[in-house]
């Protein structure tokens, strides 16, 4: 008599799809046309990765301008068992959990690669100056047309978890940058000197990052290995 097969199912990471939020294709440029086609294209994308028995880790800022009954709705169509980590445009824990997640929180530790790695919609706290450069920047890139650049809301400072050398994955910049490691000369010499604040061991799994998908546990954990691999070289 054969064994019965065992269920195989994988581990997802998503954040940031805004359904129902119109605004937020002009923001990012997202190659929708309306709301209403990029919320199917969002569902049709997640649910080609995603099957029925996998999990996916929400990292925050879900809906937008939705009712309950809109969001369970998207929900109800999305593959999959669901958890949240909180982002700063989703309500409290439990309405969350009423619309469908399992769990809902502000922060999450996993095991990824022999790494306790650190789930936070958002990314790493960094000095106020910098944060004032950034939204000069932004400013002087938006007048000008540019929309590369994203300012820092100094509301959610706060709410960044503190740089101390661990890895991070994390949403809420709609950046196009998936990640970065330590290869600049920069970080490269910081390194070298001790300076594990200066690690950029983040990964960024926005949609807006990622052709609008969800991120997979193992791509997440090929990155985490890349990253070591250069920190190891940076020593040299």
């Amino acid at each position: 008599m054969s064994k019965p097969k065992k269920n195989r199912w994988n581990i997802w990471f998503y954040s940031d799809p805004h359904f129902g939020h119109g605004n937020v294709i002009n923001f990012c440029n997202r190659p929708f046309k309306d709301v209403n086609e990029m919320t199917e294209k969002l569902i049709e994308k997640y649910n080609n990765k995603v099957k029925e028995n996998d999990l996916t880790i929400w990292v925050g800022d879900c809906f937008f301008y939705l009712d309950n009954d809109e969001r369970k709705a998207i929900m109800n169509r999305l593959n999959g068992r669901k958890v949240l980590v909180r982002g700063n445009h989703d309500l409290k824990n439990k309405q969350m959990m009423n619309i469908g997640f399992e769990i809902s929180v502000d922060e999450m530790i996993y095991s990824i690669s022999n790494e306790r790695v650190l789930i936070c919609h958002y990314p790493f706290r960094i000095s106020r100056w910098l944060h004032e450069f950034y939204n000069f920047r932004s400013k002087i890139c938006r007048k000008f047309g540019i929309k590369k650049f994203w300012s820092i809301d100094l509301r959610f400072y706060k709410r960044r978890p503190k740089n101390e050398g661990q890895f991070l994955i994390h949403g809420h910049t709609h950046d196009k940058v998936k990640y970065k490691n330590n290869t600049d000369l920069l970080s490269r010499f910081l390194f070298k000197l001790g300076f594990k604040s200066f690690r950029k061991r983040m990964i960024h799994v926005g949609v807006d990052a990622w052709n609008y998908e969800p991120v997979s546990l193992n791509k997440i954990a090929n990155i985490i290995d890349e990253i070591k691999e250069n920190e190891i070289k940076s020593k040299n």
